[in-house]
């Protein structure tokens, strides 16, 4: 069985502490058993197999990154209905926590309604199997190919600019 295979602990450290993570408890169930779950549910399916495991399994307060302790600028990207991890929701929660803390730096973010978890330039250049994953693996290419596109092509003009921008006040 596959959780033989679990450390049940952090497989990265800093000054030989382990760093904080969430257990992947959702394994105890057995992978069989997910795989089952994950496909009957309409939502998730084989392909959204990634996202039924971060939407079902438990996260820890002490694994949290604390963006709150950056000192940098930040653009955050997100896919709405993310097919493998909950960025949609991932960014709102990071945004009101660095309100609530007050954060003195620029904060940008953009939450794009349709488009997939492969949010970034070049992908149209892809070919063989990283084109035919990108396909097959993530539903929101194959349900909204130009949208997911426009995404790409506006997200890279959002990066570009802030990077810009973020230089010429650095200077």
């Amino acid at each position: 069985m596959l959780t033989s295979f679990r450390l049940g602990k952090s497989v990265y450290t800093w000054r030989g502490i382990d760093v904080p993570y969430s257990p992947w408890q959702l394994i105890d169930q057995g992978l069989l058993r997910i795989f089952i779950e994950a496909i009957r549910d309409k939502r998730y399916g084989l392909k959204r197999f990634m996202r039924y495991g971060y939407d079902h399994n438990p996260v820890t307060e002490e694994s949290r990154i604390k963006v709150e302790n950056m000192h940098a600028d930040v653009l955050f990207l997100a896919a709405k209905d993310d097919d493998a991890w909950p960025s949609d929701e991932a960014v709102p929660r990071m945004i009101k926590v660095l309100r609530d803390a007050d954060y003195q730096y620029r904060v940008e973010w953009r939450i794009y309604d349709k488009a997939s978890h492969a949010l970034t330039d070049g992908l149209d250049e892809m070919s063989g199997y990283a084109k035919w994953a990108l396909n097959h693996m993530l539903p929101a290419e194959k349900k909204y190919p130009k949208e997911c596109e426009e995404a790409r092509q506006d997200s890279i003009k959002l990066i570009l600019k802030f990077l810009d921008e973020w230089g010429n006040r650095s200077c």
